[in-house]
């Protein structure tokens, strides 16, 4: 008998909030967070989290962190998040030892850590000089690292999985933690995801892909006729799934239930998605099937929406052929951008708001937009009796992933 899988608590880092409360305040803001960026960095704008919070963080844990030096920026977040999470779950309390770990995770681009010596070549019979700098360095680098500090630092000691599946890796990340619960074969996993490419070699790759929006004042228009390309982000989100049973024994709150998940490839390029959205459909027949939901059911998509020409046509292409009728739709990269390998985590974190609160969050900056035909792009805040949301996340290279979470009802 398959086990229900509830979530229990969650962590938030993110442009639009440095807590989980605050996250959820903030989401219903009908505007982006959007700044300018360094002058020296490719790209005029994105959306960045707050330095501040990071530091207040890692100044209250001192030594705790001293091997904070070899955390990339995504890292950084990730723990952050993860210790909110933690801390949020009240009244229970669960053994770290006992815990799983699944984190969904990107390539780190920035390469100024680098050190310069690395590339230099010494003779055989000379003494090896680092010039100062640790070996150590290639931790920055390395994806797996993510989940490891997080493990380190909570003395997490369960089954530890990273995910590399693009912009869709966090979801995947917490549909995989979903399965093994629903399976029985795991009671409680720490699942989410965190990234950041605003650094000179992540904007870099993204201008040269044609991503960005070439704006001097880029926003994101998701669905809109007018799109021109995304603006990048950062942050991180944590949650802790457990099955139902445990979740009520142990007397904890419990924020929503995971009921579906779907994941497909395209199969079709390294680049672009498959132009009629197949795979992405695919993904999302895949979670209402697993979740025993018809169309009809789900009250609101929480669309990938990156505000791109192709990822967006063939979104809209797949989801007019799996809701043949009109189903609200939101993008919360309209608020705080492209957060790549985070993003799943983020629009989850905003998934479970909207539960909480019954309204859609706005589909910013689209209002006067010509949108494409078939969707029904939520422009404001509305409210409404969500019961149900399927949230998308399509990965660069046509990795697909959709999640269908519902409102805890015992």
């Amino acid at each position: 008998m398959k086990r229900r899988v509830v979530i229990v608590s969650a962590g938030v880092l993110a442009p639009v909030g440095s807590t989980w409360e605050e996250f959820q305040r903030n989401i219903f803001l009908e505007r982006d967070w959007f700044e300018p960026l360094a002058k020296e960095l490719p790209y005029p704008a994105g959306a960045r989290v707050d330095d501040a919070a990071l530091d207040a963080f890692y100044r209250q844990k001192g030594r705790a962190f001293k091997y904070r030096r070899y955390y990339n920026r995504a890292t950084d977040m990730a723990v952050v998040a993860a210790f909110e999470c933690l801390k949020n779950l009240q009244p229970a309390s669960i053994d770290p030892q006992e815990m799983n770990l699944f984190w969904g995770a990107g390539p780190n681009f920035d390469l100024s850590a680098i050190p310069e010596a690395t590339f230099s070549v010494e003779p055989a019979d000379q003494p090896k000089s680092h010039h100062g700098v640790s070996a150590a360095w290639m931790l920055l680098y390395l994806p797996n690292m993510t989940a490891s500090a997080i493990s380190c630092a909570l003395g997490i000691r369960g089954e530890t999985l990273t995910y590399l599946t693009a912009c869709a890796a966090a979801s995947h990340a917490i549909g995989e933690a979903f399965l093994k619960i629903r399976n029985g074969d795991l009671d409680c996993v720490l699942c989410g995801g965190s990234d950041s490419r605003l650094n000179r070699g992540g904007l870099q790759a993204y201008k040269m892909l044609g991503a960005l929006s070439p704006s001097p004042e880029p926003r994101v228009l998701p669905f809109c006729k007018e799109r021109d390309g995304f603006v990048p982000g950062e942050g991180a989100a944590a949650f802790l799934l457990m099955d139902a049973d445990t979740a009520q024994t142990l007397n904890t709150p419990i924020l929503a239930e995971l009921v579906g998940y779907g994941s497909s490839s395209d199969g079709f390029r390294l680049t672009d998605p498959e132009p009629g959205g197949l795979g992405m459909e695919t993904a999302m027949k895949k979670a209402l099937r697993m979740a025993r939901m018809a169309p009809g059911e789900i009250d609101l998509i929480d669309a990938h929406g990156t505000g791109t020409l192709k990822n967006d046509a063939a979104e809209a292409a797949a989801i007019r052929r799996v809701f043949p009728f009109p189903v609200p739709v939101t993008s919360n990269k309209s608020q705080f951008g492209h957060l790549s390998a985070a993003a799943g985590a983020l629009e989850l974190a905003a998934c479970l708001a909207m539960l909480r609160r019954g309204e859609a969050t706005p589909t910013v900056n689209t209002v006067g937009k010509t949108v494409e035909e078939g969707i029904e792009l939520v422009r404001k805040n509305r409210s409404m009796p969500l019961r149900t949301i399927l949230s998308n996340s399509f990965g660069f290279g046509g990795e697909n992933c959709a999640l269908v979470v519902k409102r805890w009802e015992p």
